[in-house]
């Protein structure tokens, strides 16, 4: 297997959100952030700090360790 370094780990932010029906604007609210900052962590331009992914983690009703995948990923060779 070939691990390949995934370039945004929190793309998974934006699968975890829409599952739950969030838009934008309401996940900012609800974790009490901005708008822009849940925008920049779903694009990979910008890194939380621990307290922004454990106020994401209650927004999103998930474990805190669930937010802290490693940036790594195993993919098969073909």
């Amino acid at each position: 297997m070939n691990t390949t370094l995934n370039k945004n780990p929190w793309l998974e932010l934006q699968v975890l959100r829409e599952r739950d029906g969030h838009t934008l604007t309401s996940l900012a609210k609800k974790a009490g952030i901005s708008l822009g900052y849940v925008s920049d962590l779903e694009k990979g331009r910008r890194n939380p700090t621990p307290q922004v992914t454990k106020a994401l983690a209650i927004a999103l009703d998930v474990p805190y360790s669930v937010l802290l995948k490693p940036a790594h990923r195993e993919e098969p060779n073909f």
